[in-house]
């Protein structure tokens, strides 16, 4: 059997194939519910004031994002379209939101479909996919799908290469874009207990996983937050688990 390379798009298909539910768990862990309300909220008060808006969620997965940025921006978007590259994610985000527009495509076919016509870009943990002397192709493919005031949310988890920190995830989306704003969350430590009882899961099997279920219930994103805010006390850096950058297309 060929080798299956890390991030490619037969290892996602892999990936989906091998689980019933989503293969990283982001229709139940807590820190996931976090960070997406966090990252939905962010992009809502960066277009506060905005209508008419065409948005675009790239790497989609499932839908689960898009669907939640969707509600939020409610009648204040235009469109909203999510895309991934893998046939079985597309198909899995179709069936649970079958109301959202969804296809089939990798960054470069939506950089050439909708260039310059779209005002809010998500690129949620896809950037570190991307080989490293890619990556600024990749930025420039994102730049080209904006409108002159559009702006893109990058995303990417923090840990060893191919991961990157924030410091490492501004200076590479300030090659290409005017920075807006940098964060981090601090989830290390509920992510690494939502891994343990995904592996757990696996143990008992995933349609009947009871660890799931029990941490999804008892963490409610109130208490996530708690989490959160202890781990950095804590732990500081170390228990820093995302960051993103808002930035927006240079003037000129």
């Amino acid at each position: 059997m060929p080798k299956v390379n890390y991030g490619h798009k037969a290892w996602f298909e892999d990936q989906y194939r091998g689980s019933a539910q989503d293969p990283w768990g982001l229709d139940w862990r807590p820190s996931q519910e976090m960070r997406y309300e966090r990252k939905v909220r962010l992009l809502s008060k960066m277009t506060e004031g905005r209508s008419n808006l065409s948005v675009l969620d790239i790497g989609c997965a499932t839908g689960i994002f898009t669907h939640k940025l969707e509600v939020a921006l409610g009648e204040r978007c235009r469109r909203i379209i999510g895309c991934d590259f893998s046939e079985q994610a597309i198909e899995r985000a179709r069936a649970r939101y079958p109301e959202i527009e969804f296809e089939i495509s990798s960054l470069e076919e939506c950089s050439e479909r909708y260039a310059g016509s779209i005002d809010v870009v998500s690129f949620l943990e896809v950037f570190y996919y991307i080989d490293d002397e890619k990556r600024r192709e990749a930025l420039r493919s994102l730049k080209n799908l904006l409108t002159d005031d559009g702006i893109v949310l990058i995303s990417s988890m923090v840990a060893k290469p191919p991961y990157l920190t924030a410091a490492e995830l501004r200076a590479r989306v300030a090659e290409e874009f005017d920075i807006l704003e940098v964060g981090e969350m601090h989830l290390k430590v509920l992510s690494t207990l939502e891994k343990t009882a995904l592996k757990a899961s696996k143990l008992m099997g995933v349609k009947d996983s009871r660890a799931l279920k029990w941490l999804s219930r008892s963490i409610s994103p109130p208490r996530a937050g708690k989490i959160e805010q202890i781990s950095r006390r804590l732990f500081g850096t170390a228990s820093v688990s995302n960051a993103f950058v808002v930035a927006k297309k240079p003037s000129g």
